[in-house]
Formats: C-alpha cells, sequence, structure tokens
C-alpha cells in the first residue's frame, strides 16, 4: 500500500467513528416523544363500604421471658508434632568457567 492509501483509510476510520460518535450523542440526547392516549373509561362503581370492628390492643410490646443459654465450648485439640525434616543432601557443584559466548562464568550443581 502507498502511503496515501494508508492516509486515506486512516481518515475515512476515524472520519466514522467521529460520525457514530455524533449519531449516538443525537439519539440519546433526543427527548422522546410523550404518547397520550385517550381511552374511553368506564364510570366508577359503587364502592361497597365494609364496616370492619376496631381491635383493642391492650400492649403492643411483645415481652419474652428472660433467658439464659448455657454451653460448653469443645476442648482444644492438640497440635500434632512437626514431620521429621529429610536429611540434607549434599549439592555437588562444580568450579566456576567461562561461558562460551559473553564476558560472564557459570557453576553447575547437581
Amino acid at each position: 500500500m502507498s502511503k496515501w492509501m494508508i492516509i486515506a483509510a486512516t481518515g475515512f476510520i476515524w472520519s466514522t467513528g467521529f460520525a457514530a460518535t455524533a449519531a449516538l450523542t443525537y439519539v440519546t440526547r433526543e427527548p422522546t416523544p410523550v404518547v397520550v392516549a385517550k381511552l374511553p373509561t368506564p364510570p366508577p362503581a359503587p364502592v361497597a363500604l365494609v364496616k370492619t370492628m376496631p381491635v383493642a390492643r391492650e400492649n403492643p410490646v411483645v415481652v419474652l421471658p428472660m433467658m439464659e443459654i448455657v454451653g460448653s465450648l469443645p476442648a482444644r485439640a492438640k497440635a500434632k508434632a512437626a514431620p521429621a525434616a529429610p536429611p540434607p543432601h549434599e549439592i555437588h557443584c562444580t568450579d566456576y568457567r567461562p561461558l562460551e559466548q559473553g564476558s560472564s562464568s557459570v557453576q553447575i550443581c547437581e
């Protein structure tokens, strides 16, 4: 691709992005239309009055008797002894030697 084709493609992509952003902003800021529906409403039906008996409350507070909760904690389990550490094994290392490439040295251990 030539330099001008790349610039044209980049400009097209950026301008498309700006246009999409502007369209989205326009659509989201546009006020929603108010739709008023006029439906025929029937006349309200007569409501029958229901008589209720008033409830006499002597004491609206519920009082519970005192109680004591008694329990015991489980006995603590004794800590287990840590397993014995494995015997240390010896590490055998060679002397430092220079690298084949570079200016450092290396030591090889088994």
